[in-house]
């Protein structure tokens, strides 16, 4: 059971302890900031092009989004969003 910083009966090691609340707040939102920055942004030009080719067919939508880095629930969240449908749940 030696993981994360604790020893055999599950108490911290000696020189370790707990992450304060306003730590633990901290880092969340250090990791918050990474993710926000690191995200893919698509052009308009880019999200048609990838709507396009799903609605073709030629290759599987799953393979699609694997090979663009989308994630498969994100096409058709898109496709509304290009239309001008409105939807709350996208």
């Amino acid at each position: 059971m030696e993981s994360r910083g604790l020893d055999r009966t599950g108490r911290l090691r000696e020189g370790l302890r707990e992450a304060t609340g306003k730590e633990l707040a901290r880092n969340k939102n250090v990791v918050a900031q990474i993710r926000k920055a690191t995200r893919r942004k698509y052009s308009a030009e880019e999200k048609i092009r990838i709507i396009l080719e799903g609605l073709r067919g030629e290759i599987p939508i799953s393979e699609m989004c694997r090979r663009e880095g989308l994630a498969r629930t994100l096409l058709p969240c898109l496709a509304r969003k290009r239309m001008g449908e409105v939807r709350t749940d996208c």
